[in-house]
């Protein structure tokens, strides 16, 4: 999803896409979207994985981060990720980090990744 996501974003120059947020970002850096993974689980042949997916952007101004959280959010869910079905998780919700002074837009996608016989 990260390498997805990062494809798409290559017109929004100098936003990173990553699973960190880059080391001592402050509102200063250009806008960062991070994915991180909150958990799930496994069933049984076929196995199958059921995770929801985090995706957090972080920016200077709440209307930038809304806009690129808003833009990954409708690629996840208008478009094909590669090995991964997408459903929707979380709307769009916004705040301020308090510890990089940022803004951050965030949302939920609920994935799913099936093991293939050979």
């Amino acid at each position: 999803m990260k390498d997805f996501l990062a494809i798409q974003m290559a017109g929004n120059q100098g936003v990173t896409v990553a699973q960190n947020l880059p080391p001592k970002w402050t509102p200063d850096f250009p806008p960062a979207v991070v994915i991180g993974g909150d958990g799930g689980g496994v069933d049984e042949w076929p196995a199958y994985t059921g995770d929801q997916v985090r995706v957090t952007v972080y920016a200077a101004g709440r209307t930038e981060a809304r806009r690129i959280a808003g833009l990954c959010m409708g690629w996840l869910l208008a478009l094909r990720v590669p090995g991964i079905g997408v459903r929707p998780g979380t709307g769009l919700l916004d705040d301020r980090d308090p510890s990089t002074g940022g803004f951050i837009a965030g949302f939920t996608v609920r994935t799913r990744a099936r093991t293939q016989s050979f």
